[in-house]
This record gives C-alpha cells, sequence and structure tokens, in this order.
C-alpha cells in the first residue's frame, strides 16, 4: 500500500508540473477570450497552451515518495524489480498522459460552456484515487475504474510490475487506454475548437 501511494504520488506530482497549470490556463483563456493568442501563434494552440505553464515548485515535492521508496527497500525488506524500472517509468507517463487527457477534455468544453471549473474539480478528485488497490473494487465499480475510468490502473499496473517483475494484460490495457484517451482528446479539441468565439468576435 505505501509502494502503491508513492508511486500515485510520482505520478501526480509529474501531472501538476508539467501540465495541470497548463490545462488550467486553456480554460480560463477560453473564457476570457485569451485564447485568440494561442491561435495566432504559428503552434498548436491545444499542446502550446497546456505546456505553457511549466511549475517546477511539485517536483520539489518528489524527494518524498522517492526517500519512501528506499526507506522500504532498504528497511522494510522490499524486493522490486530493478530491470523492469524504465518500462514502469513509462507506465506512469502513460497514467500522467491519461490524467491529461481527462483535463484538456474537460477544459475544451469551455468552448461550449460558461465556466468548466467544477467539471474540472470532479474528474481531478476521481483520477487523484489511483493510489487504492485494484483490489479493493468489486462488480460493477471494478469494470468502471478499469475500463471506464481506469483509476485503479494508473499506479496499480506499474507497482505491480516492480514488484512482480511480469508484464501482464492489464499493463497493455494501460497503454491502450492512455493511447486512445489521448487522441479522444484531441479529436474532442479539434470538434470544438471551431465554436470558440474569439474576443474580437
Amino acid at each position: 500500500m505505501q509502494f502503491l501511494g508513492a508511486l500515485a504520488q510520482i505520478s501526480s506530482i509529474i501531472y501538476s508540473s508539467f501540465l495541470a497549470s497548463g490545462v488550467s490556463r486553456l480554460q480560463e483563456s477560453v473564457r476570457t477570450g485569451g485564447f485568440d493568442f494561442y491561435l495566432l501563434k504559428p503552434l498548436d494552440a491545444q499542446v502550446h497552451c497546456a505546456f505553457s505553464r511549466f511549475n517546477p515548485v511539485p517536483l520539489l515535492g518528489l524527494s518524498g515518495p522517492v526517500v519512501w521508496i528506499f526507506f522500504l527497500v532498504l528497511k522494510r525488506d522490499l524486493s522490486i524489480s530493478w530491470g523492469m524500472t524504465p518500462i514502469a517509468f513509462a507506465l506512469l507517463i502513460a497514467s500522467v498522459s491519461i490524467r491529461y487527457s481527462f483535463g484538456i477534455g474537460t477544459a475544451v468544453l469551455s468552448f461550449l460552456l460558461t465556466k468548466v471549473s467544477a467539471l474540472q474539480s470532479l474528474q481531478a478528485s476521481l483520477l487523484s484515487q489511483s493510489h487504492y488497490p485494484v483490489a479493493i473494487y468489486s462488480g460493477w465499480i471494478k469494470v468502471f475504474t478499469l475500463y471506464m475510468i481506469p483509476v485503479a490502473l494508473m499506479a496499480n499496473v506499474p507497482a505491480a510490475l516492480l514488484l512482480n517483475g511480469n508484464i501482464d494484460s492489464r499493463t497493455f490495457i494501460l497503454l491502450g487506454y492512455s493511447t486512445l484517451s489521448l487522441l479522444g482528446s484531441r479529436l474532442l479539441y479539434l470538434k470544438l475548437v471551431g465554436k470558440y468565439a474569439s474576443a474580437s468576435s
């Protein structure tokens, strides 16, 4: 549980540093008309806006979960398959991309709605539950958290890979969901950006 929580925290910190502020900026710039400036630049407006607010402060928090993982390994004799670390990190990045997909997917709804901050808070709260073990879910809730909104996969899959050293079907489900969610959020953006009413209109 502690190892799972540390990995979930690392994923959350990476998202908070590199993407969260930019996603919030997108919905705010749409509301205020400032999105005009992104559309005028010779860059992809969605990508530029999402990555335009790198915040290094949350990265300082990485020391906590990293130190705790080493404590678990050295003092609690937690056995980790270190050779699987690059793959596990790639799975954590896949989890970050899922967070981004849901965040940007909610943010682009601001092209249609006046304010989507409540929806942003709802999806962020839901995805923040990734530190719970998949074993606690059952029935339709397990299906929902595995295949509809994969909150039960986001930290559980890289944790299981590091602890067991085996790549199973859930690894491919997480990678596939990450790819599809990125494509889905991109298609949603492309469909809705035409509804944007600029500040000059």
